[in-house]
């Protein structure tokens, strides 16, 4: 499934969980999936709202962990001491790196702003358990609901400013503006904050493309609320959950040919190109100007990754240009399965034919992983998965 995320009133954590729970995650499930990590620390409370008409869920993730009796301002915590708390955490290895990703870059850049060292870098603004709870609970939402891919819409900035724990800073605030280098953003006039260091992380970390939603079929619309009143628009941020059609999946063909670059740096700008999001990368060989043999780059992608694949060309290569054309696409739909073999687990990919039948085919990099493991022929992992899929498709029938 993809997920385009439309910031049309800014983005904040809580915002995102509350969007995500109205696209269908329980929020029992979640409290389940938290507890070991956050223990009895922690609540989540959801209530219906509605902002401008519009039905949304917004979401208070309320923290136990406050001293004195102050229930206005939380413990703050140091990036080690929540490095520690997720990375000790029972989370999938999934879920912990991107979460400590996520707060790994509000780490550097308050760090950055006040010149300390990224450990002891205190997060006053989003180093509670409530912050942690929603970053968290974000990506566990995200994974429940089998999201593959984000798109984004570019970032507002809002306006005005902010009280934090330094005093009173312009919006946005100096980590949030830090964060989002690299990023597609405008200002408004909103007065107040409606982008967060919190909800910047996620969108830096978390969305695979800024721009327009991408060609979809729409499976549901979810509405999360922030706590603040904005004029003009409400304070919504609106996510849509949705799918690219089975057969007919356009793609974009990026190219550019290369007479002045080493066969080692191409190789090495493939690597990163499908490292990025490219469907493809393959060189063919060509003739140029000055009877130069040359080589033309070709690759293959999703509409919404051009821009960034067509960056990461001009960065990675010597091209000074790029040219690239939509495609029609028709494609057989598939599932990745595991096939069960005498010397272990192998992944495969299944494809089901026109005429309704299923053809298997072994993964090469897990056969390979396999035979190296017990130092048996690759041919011998591959007789044994081809027979475990022929097993398993004339038990189809």
């Amino acid at each position: 499934m993809h997920l385009y995320i439309d910031c049309f009133s800014g983005l904040s954590g809580d915002m995102a969980l509350g969007a995500l729970i109205d696209l269908g995650v329980p929020v029992d499930w979640l409290k389940e999936q938290l507890t070991p990590l956050l223990a009895d620390r922690f609540d989540i409370t959801c209530e219906t709202v509605f902002k401008s008409g519009i039905h949304a869920v917004d979401v208070t993730v309320h923290d136990h962990s406050h001293h004195g009796g102050d229930h206005h301002h939380h413990h703050a915590l140091n990036y080690q001491k929540i490095r520690d708390l997720i990375g000790n955490a029972p989370l999938k290895e999934t879920i912990r790196k991107r979460a400590l990703a996520v707060f790994a870059r509000i780490a550097e850049a308050e760090a950055k702003i006040h010149g300390c060292d990224i450990d002891t870098v205190h997060f006053h603004e989003v180093g509670g358990i409530d912050a942690v709870a929603d970053i968290v609970g974000v990506i566990l939402a995200l994974d429940y609901l089998g999201i593959t891919g984000i798109t984004a819409s570019p970032l507002p900035l809002g306006s005005g400013t902010v009280r934090c724990a330094h005093g009173l800073l312009p919006v946005p605030a100096p980590a949030t503006l830090e964060i989002l280098k690299g990023i597609p953003v405008y200002g408004c006039d909103t007065g107040c904050e409606i982008l967060t260091p919190t909800g910047a992380a996620l969108a830096a970390e978390l969305v695979d493309h800024f721009g327009s939603m991408p060609e979809r079929i729409i499976s549901a619309v979810g509405y999360g609320a922030g706590k603040r009143e904005t004029k003009g628009l409400p304070n919504l941020v609106r996510m849509v959950l949705c799918q690219a059609p089975d057969t007919e999946a356009p793609v974009v063909e990026l190219t550019c040919n290369i007479d002045d670059m080493a066969p080692e740096l191409l190789g090495h700008a493939m690597e990163t190109l499908l490292a990025a999001g490219a469907f493809d990368v393959w060189f063919t060989p060509i003739q140029m100007k000055k009877n130069r043999p040359a080589t033309q780059l070709s690759v293959l992608c999703r509409e919404e990754m051009r821009r960034h694949l067509t960056q990461h060309l001009l960065t990675e290569t010597t091209t000074i240009g790029v040219r690239w054309q939509r495609l029609g696409r028709t494609t057989l739909s598939r599932e990745a399965i595991t096939l069960v073999c005498p010397h272990g687990e192998v992944l495969a990919k299944a494809v089901r034919l026109p005429d309704g039948s299923r053809r298997i085919t072994p993964e090469y990099e897990a056969c390979r992983t396999l035979a190296h493991h017990h130092k048996v022929p690759l041919t011998t992992i591959y007789h044994e998965a081809i027979c475990a899929a022929h097993t398993l498709i004339t038990g189809d029938h």
